[in-house]
């Protein structure tokens, strides 16, 4: 099942098989409602809506987080209009609410470049909001196809900042300012829409659904996301600047799940824009940094100045604005992290005063918490010590590596304040001839990605720091020289999230699955999980849970294959058929690694051939499907083997992947090693996804190991 975000228009796949209320887009961090009250939300068709009293539907023309948006004809005045009506049919008196909030914040506007409203409509069980029809795509519809310049998007901007002002003079502040709540017309003019979270004077200026605030991370002013009641029209010219930077970089200034944007919008100086785009105009970034600032106080006064220095730079004149003092920017940095400034400056004091002590002064105490940023103190240690450490939290819908968000911790041993979230750590020494790339857990309480275990950290001290587990640094000659060199490409992956064109990099890969002999030969140690190397050395080594499979790699230096990856080479890239794989249709039973023969994998993109990467065992892989925090409905993935049952050919496709719940601890199920070419630090190092469906695919994948798989 696919929709797309109500607030960014991220193409999102969803499991409808998994209960789940909410889920957070990986795009703009926006926590979305799937359900309310206890009623799901529907989708209707034109047949199944209610009849209007004059109004004839044409088409559906747009869609918001609480309704859907279509075009209409007025019989009696015979003009088309935009009719904006509720998902479900029936609502609750405090949904009904705030269906009408939208309504009355927008009634009271008029202004050519408000969508204005004509009239509010009740049917047996509903409402619906009549309104001027805007025949044009949203802002961020116009980015994408046609790409402005600086000077179109100067303009936009200016013209945007005139319709808030005017919205402020009548007391009502937008707070949800976003490119899909601003629609252009033919002529290319904008017009501001969706006033639905919109703040009145004198009214209740929280509105939430279900117990949860609404509004869109990724466009939120720093006060919005401390205090939403202290918001004014300087939080909505913070919201535009966001926007401009999006128009003139093509980028937002910060990305990121929910957690970690939070703390880049509370915490962070954006990037400048002539860093991302070189050949960007100087006044026009000074223009968008000064709307960008973190206080209300330092941002333009209101979104009148804000259009005044828009319009002076398309008009070749002077602007206000002014860039920051490099030395106020530290000074504003500094207030904004005193945890840290007062970590420094007793750092400076222990230096200064340490040549006059006579005895060796006590350890400095830990850094106070800053009194915004939750989460524990971790500290962890590498060998040898030294080596660069970088955090790179996992995303918690797609359970991928956010590398837009990486943290850059510095050089081990680390003692730093984390946000609470499982990690993908980095670590590497200065010429990067050793590194390694493992898991752990910075959360609190019961873990989503399973039970606690040995690989994510040593428990708690007395001060509450949180103790990782070292990480031992892998030279990169000792840990590939029984394995085989893959040349990245493209690879179309099914997974739980639909159908995904994929570019891979060079990664290197076990000749076969892991057996007894290789972990005691790496030395692993583990409590009684290689006893039968001795008697059985060329078995494959098989483990209950993922955690199991991926502290072994570890421990050997390596890591577990990407379903991707392990797809990748199962398929030969999409060069071969299931049919010429399957010499036969051999269904061989769990036998040594080195078996069977007719398994053997050659394909002029891999060093040597690979054995059993079709057949044997079942393979754990480091890839793995969320559905929100806590969940259950988390799945493993698990690949390889023969996994049929039908008599007659094989399938035209290789098996499907096997997903397995967090709580199911499953037998005979091995796991391969893998090792990335280098150390992975940039975006490209990862494996690039490019969503999309194939019509040649099936529309549903079998089913595995009992578990249901969605359509």
């Amino acid at each position: 099942m696919r929709f797309r975000c109500p607030h960014c228009s991220q193409a999102i796949e969803l499991v409808p098989e998994v209960e789940s209320k909410s889920i957070v887009c990986p795009s703009c961090g926006s926590e979305i409602g799937l359900v309310s009250g206890d009623e799901p939300t529907a989708t209707l068709s034109i047949a199944e809506l209610p009849a209007l009293e004059h109004f004839r539907l044409i088409g559906e023309i747009g869609m918001g987080q609480f309704g859907r948006v279509w075009k209409a004809e007025d019989i009696e005045l015979q003009r088309l209009v935009a009719i904006k009506m509720p998902h479900k049919q029936r609502l609750t008196r405090a949904e009904a609410s705030y269906f009408l909030r939208e309504a009355r914040s927008a009634a009271r506007l008029n202004h050519p470049h408000i969508v204005t409203v004509y009239e509010v409509g009740l049917t047996d069980h509903s409402m619906y909001i009549v309104s001027e029809l805007i025949d044009g795509p949203t802002m961020r519809e116009w980015r994408k196809s046609h790409q402005p310049d600086v000077i179109e998007s100067a303009r936009v901007c200016a013209t945007v900042a005139r319709a808030l002002d005017y919205a402020h003079s009548q007391g009502i502040i937008h707070r949800d300012l976003k490119p899909s709540n601003i629609i252009l017309d033919q002529q290319r003019q904008p017009h501001v829409t969706d006033f639905g979270l919109a703040k009145q004077e004198g009214a209740e200026a929280t509105i939430a659904i279900t117990g949860r605030v609404l509004g869109t991370p990724a466009y939120m002013a720093p006060e919005q996301i401390r205090d939403g009641h202290r918001v004014d029209g300087r939080s909505d010219v913070y919201s535009l600047g966001v926007i401009l930077y999006e128009l003139m970089t093509g980028k937002r200034p910060f990305k990121g799940g929910r957690r970690i944007l939070f703390q880049h919008v509370l915490y962070d100086d954006p990037r400048p824009p002539r860093a991302v785009k070189p050949d960007l105009p100087r006044d026009l970034e000074t223009i968008c940094l000064k709307a960008l600032e973190k206080s209300p106080d330092d941002r333009y006064s209101t979104a009148a100045a804000f259009a005044d220095d828009l319009e002076r730079f398309l008009d070749g004149e002077t602007i206000q604005a002014r860039p920051t003092p490099a030395v106020i920017r530290a000074g504003r940095w500094a207030r904004r992290r005193p945890a840290v400034v007062a970590s420094a400056v007793l750092a400076l004091l222990v230096l200064i005063l340490l040549p006059l002590a006579f005895l060796k002064p006590a350890p400095a105490p830990a850094p106070a918490p800053h009194p915004e940023i939750r989460g524990p103190v971790v500290a962890i240690t590498t060998e040898p010590e030294g080596a660069e450490v970088i955090f790179v939290p996992i995303d918690e819908t797609t359970g991928r590596p956010d590398v837009a968000s990486a943290i850059h911790a510095g050089k081990s041993p680390v003692r730093r304040r984390m946000v609470p979230a499982f990690y993908l750590v980095v670590a590497y020494t200065a010429d990067k001839t050793k590194f390694h790339e493992v898991y752990r857990d910075v959360r609190t309480g019961p873990s989503t990605y399973g039970s606690r275990f040995t690989m994510y950290d040593r428990g708690v001290a007395e001060d509450g720091t949180v103790h990782l587990h070292p990480i031992r640094l892998f030279s990169q000659k000792e840990v590939i020289k029984n394995m085989v060199r893959v040349t990245g490409g493209q690879c179309l992956l099914r997974d739980l999230t639909g159908h995904h064109q994929v570019t891979l990099p060079d990664f290197y890969v076990s000749a076969t699955e892991t057996s007894y002999a290789m972990a005691r030969a790496a030395g692993v140690s583990t409590r009684g999980i290689v006893e039968g190397a001795a008697e059985h050395p060329h078995l494959p080594l098989t483990v209950r849970t993922w955690n199991e499979a991926a502290h072994l790699a570890e421990q050997m230096g390596a890591r577990l294959l990407l379903s991707v990856e392990y797809e990748y080479l199962e398929r030969a890239g999409g060069t071969q058929t299931s049919a010429e794989l399957w010499r036969n249709a051999q269904r061989p039973t769990p036998g040594p690694v080195t078996d069977p023969a007719w398994d053997r994998l050659e394909w002029v993109r891999l060093s040597a051939p690979l054995i059993g990467i079709r057949s044997n065992v079942l393979e754990w892989t480091d890839s793995h499907v969320l559905l929100r925090e806590f969940d259950s409905g988390e799945q493993r993935v698990v690949r390889g083997g023969v996994r049929w049952s039908e008599q007659g050919p094989p399938p035209r496709l290789p098996p499907p992947p096997v997903y397995v719940l967090r709580h199911q601890r499953p037998e005979n199920i091995g796991f391969r090693c893998a090792r990335s070419v280098a150390p992975r630090l940039k975006p490209e190092d990862f494996a690039q996804f490019h969503t999309e469906r194939r019509k040649d695919l099936p529309g549903k994948l079998p089913t595995g190991q009992g578990n249901p798989t969605p359509e």
